[in-house]
């Protein structure tokens, strides 16, 4: 666990009252809690990124999801192709799974550092990441990505892009819960100083 010491001028009952209104402070607009979505919406785009990385390459995410291989007439159209964008997978020797341009996976990469807090998330084409009162909503909207995670049988397999969220193990949470604890000190201190 790790401690951390802020100094203020305020009285222990002012030191209460603020943590007590955490909650609802969370929901207004300083730069601290902008820090702090943002830094929440970065992290969870980190998980969500290299979970799609395993399961593009053919294996399991740490939510236990993987992803129907690409199908032989789309391996075959794309080894046709006089040269193909992602190349074979060394791995499988096949061609990695919604990766031909690229553009999916660039969609869903957090594009910044979360630990760097910056107050507005970096602007990355097709990406969702939609910062409100109070809770950060992240994905992408390139369009073939929701055909994907829903699937459409027997034609298209379901590809989950990332698991319900009821369902991420401790590793995704840790990594996500870690930049939230730094930037939720970062309105403590905020509100404090």
């Amino acid at each position: 666990m790790t401690t951390i010491t802020i100094r203020t001028k305020k009285s222990r009952e002012e030191v209460l009252a603020i943590l007590s209104r955490l909650p609802k402070i969370v929901k207004t607009r300083t730069p601290a809690t902008q820090r702090l979505l943002v830094r929440t919406g970065l992290s969870t785009l980190n998980v969500i990124s290299a979970s799609f990385l395993v399961k593009s390459q053919g294996g399991t995410d740490s939510a236990g999801l993987r992803w129907a291989p690409l199908a032989p007439t789309t391996i075959a159209i794309r080894a046709a192709k006089k040269k193909p964008r992602q190349g074979p997978s060394p791995r499988h020797g096949l061609y990695d799974v919604l990766r031909e341009s690229g553009e999916l996976l660039v969609s869903l990469q957090p594009g910044a550092a979360a630990a760097s807090a910056p107050l507005v998330p970096p602007r990355i084409p097709k990406q969702v990441f939609h910062v409100g009162p109070g809770y950060v909503k992240v994905g992408t909207s390139r369009k073939y990505a929701k055909r994907n995670h829903e699937g459409k049988p027997p034609t298209l397999p379901r590809r989950r892009l990332w698991a319900e969220p009821g369902r991420w193990p401790t590793s995704f949470w840790s990594v996500i819960l870690k930049q939230a604890a730094a930037g939720l000190t970062g309105v403590i201190v905020e509100q404090l100083t």
